[in-house]
């Protein structure tokens, strides 16, 4: 039996370390989950088959491949618009910037859109239910998080009105953000004429080991006219002014019409077939924005894009900067690409302030995130706390110039596990909006010097460097 049992394990673990050898293109990955794999039997190879694989990529793929899950050209009057207009005049590298990110993406850059900044729930949620009461077609909700309460039941009962009225309402929610409020979301929706879908359910039997099968995006569409994004949730934790709250979140979400709103309206569809195996029949009308001067173009990323789509966009914004580069994010702990990028950047000579909250709300993320501080503010990077309420807000601005805005956090989830949706937008008014909403937050904002990383007890650095062991799966 002993016999057996050692045979057993020589083989799992010779097994998992040809799979390393194959798979793993990190030599420093592929030697960890090696020694894992054949210096600790039976454990080494079962940690590897549940955070070290790719299965979620595969399986994803897979879909793809079937047709259940597939990324649509842009078609109709998206593309017929943006044949219209003139493109945008930029600065060399921001124009060069451009046709990276077609290539990465694969989708156009579209003129005549109009964008919204809207502020906290305060700003947002009124917009959002105002459309959702005016709707005559087709609502179109995804969301990462789908509070139950006050803020969470509104829109339960605007989308289930607006469902009872015959239009057709599909709700798609993250089956582990459903998990942060009680009761469950899915129990607010029973009994109305909503089409509500978690996305990758859990279960005891098998499902939980795709945990990290999460979907992060933030989108609602409106009779295919109107589009909302961003990196807000639904629920009282965006609520800063009228509700005391130990949780309050800044964010900033945006309104969209013009044809991303299609874009936003096909990926949409895209998520529903993959959850619920339903093909929605309803085609979007985009109405053109004559006026608007925004150009715009969504950019996706998941286990089902061939690269890491998110990640290739900003390393080449990065690599693309000539003046400044400013980042406000909640959850800022990049891979080493990207912090090597921001310190080849900061020796060029361009201007590089990362905003993070004061006091951050996972303190984990905080611990992994500061340990990197060190050599990014050695190389010239500018590091800033902005004072509570903890902010949620995240948005990317190159040379005042090129604005990406979304779902996507400075990590490696965003980069690689979760499926996220941002937006790169051209608008030479809305820049300059950022650019000055960053400079008001910079001032409030206390910097990080080097002095302070050098002076932590070594017990800190040592506790912080530990959980950056873990930056693939924070």
């Amino acid at each position: 039996m002993d016999l057996f049992f050692y045979l057993l394990s020589l083989s799992i673990s010779v097994v998992a370390s040809i799979h390393v050898i194959l798979r793993k293109k990190d030599p420093r990955s592929a030697l960890g989950w090696l020694a894992a794999c054949l210096f600790v039997p039976f454990l080494g190879a079962a940690f590897y088959a549940l955070f070290g694989t790719s299965r979620v990529r595969r399986r994803a793929r897979r879909k793809v491949q079937k047709g259940n899950w597939r990324r649509r050209p842009l078609s109709g009057e998206g593309r017929r618009h943006t044949a219209e207009l003139a493109e945008p005049e930029l600065s060399g590298n921001i124009e060069s910037l451009l046709k990276a990110t077609r290539k990465i993406t694969g989708q156009p850059l579209l003129a005549g859109n109009a964008v919204t900044p809207l502020h906290n729930g305060e700003g947002a949620y009124p917009r959002m239910l105002e459309r959702i009461r005016q709707a005559r077609n087709c609502i179109y909700l995804s969301t990462f998080i789908f509070e139950s309460n006050r803020t969470g039941r509104e829109f339960k009962e605007a989308l289930a009105a607006a469902a009872e009225r015959g239009v057709e309402v599909c709700v798609l929610i993250d089956s582990i953000g459903e998990l942060y409020s009680f009761p469950l979301a899915s129990s607010l929706f029973k009994g109305t004429r909503v089409k509500f879908s978690p996305f990758r359910p859990q279960s005891p039997f098998g499902r939980l080991i795709y945990i990290n099968f999460r979907i992060h995006r933030k989108i609602m569409v409106v009779d295919g006219e109107v589009g909302f994004t961003g990196g807000m949730n639904i629920g009282d934790r965006h609520l800063i002014e009228d509700v005391p709250n130990s949780r309050a979140s800044a964010d900033i979400h945006f309104e969209f019409t013009g044809p991303i709103v299609q874009q936003m309206a096909e990926l949409f569809t895209e998520d529903w077939l993959f959850a619920t195996g339903e093909q929605l029949t309803i085609e979007p009308q985009v109405r053109s924005v004559q006026t608007s001067e925004s150009f715009c173009r969504g950019i996706t990323s998941g286990p089902n894009e061939e690269n890491e789509t998110m990640l290739f966009v900003f390393l080449s914004a990065i690599w693309k900067a000539r003046r400044s580069i400013k980042i406000m994010t909640p959850y800022f702990v990049p891979e080493r690409q990207l912090i090597f990028a921001l310190k080849i950047a900061a020796i060029r000579g361009i201007q590089i302030d990362v905003l993070l909250p004061e006091k951050n709300n996972l303190w984990y993320v905080e611990r992994a995130s500061r340990s990197n501080f060190e050599e990014l503010l050695e190389c010239g990077v500018r590091l800033y706390k902005v004072p509570p309420p903890f902010f949620h807000t995240k948005f990317f601005l190159i040379d005042d110039e090129y604005l990406n805005v979304g779902s996507s956090n400075i990590d490696s989830r965003s980069f690689r596990i979760n499926f996220e949706y941002n937006v790169e937008i051209i608008d030479t008014n809305l820049s300059s909006y950022f650019s000055r909403y960053f400079a008001t937050q910079k001032e409030a904002a206390v910097p990080v010097t080097r002095d302070q990383i050098k002076d932590l007890p070594l017990v800190t650095k040592i506790v912080d460097s530990t959980f950056r062991l873990f930056t693939p799966y924070l």
